[in-house]
């Protein structure tokens, strides 16, 4: 079972294989492969000191033909600018290398962040092309889908991955039930936690 960050980087690996826009793409999680030294070179140019060969991993990768989807998984949002260009940076240049790839999009993944201290962060990806999709991006996207294909309140759809069945369930119950299954304000009650304002929950 996948723990920390690498559950995120789970689900959204079935977002890709979800949704019908990638219908078509071979998803993968946790891609290992290694920077050796002939591809720090070309990431960080010919006369620049490298290091001995390392192994690294892209989080999803995703590819159709001549087509691929590279992503940087980053659940609280903690990685530095340099550390997310340079990890999309080396992913490009190892896929275009290893598949033969002649369009990489780039995409940088979070699931929670606070302004104003990403908020900068998140701008100058968006300037390089970078897409950015956050977790609640893509549960909106998936629910929105999964109206289009199945009627409430009828089992059915092949969901094979439990996280996916799972958020289909709860999004049933509260809709047949008008109940929310995870009752918010009364866990801030016994947590004694208060509501934070500045929370990132859609990026655009």
């Amino acid at each position: 079972m996948p723990f920390g960050g690498e559950a995120f980087e789970e689900f959204v690996g079935e977002y890709f294989r979800y949704m019908p826009q990638y219908k078509g793409y071979v998803v993968n999680v946790h891609v290992d492969y290694k920077r050796d030294k002939e591809l720090q070179r070309i990431v960080k140019g010919r006369n620049a000191t490298v290091k001995q060969a390392y192994w690294s991993d892209i989080d999803v990768l995703a590819i159709k033909g001549d087509k691929a989807i590279i992503v940087s998984c980053d659940e609280n949002c903690g990685k530095k600018l340099n550390q997310i260009l340079e990890e999309l940076r080396f992913a490009e240049e190892f896929v275009k290398k290893e598949y033969s790839v002649k369009f990489v999009k780039k995409v940088y993944a979070f699931c929670i962040a606070w302004y104003p201290r990403e908020e900068d962060k998140l701008k100058q990806l968006q300037s390089q092309n970078i897409q950015i999709l956050t977790f609640t991006d893509m549960v909106r996207t998936f629910l929105k889908e999964f109206c289009k294909r199945e009627k409430i309140g009828k089992t059915g759809g092949k969901f094979t991955e439990p996280i996916m069945w799972a958020l289909r369930e709860v999004y049933t119950i509260r809709v047949l039930t008008e109940e929310d299954p995870f009752p918010v304000e009364e866990a801030r009650k016994q947590r004694n936690i208060k509501k934070r304002r500045k929370i990132i929950v859609k990026w655009s």
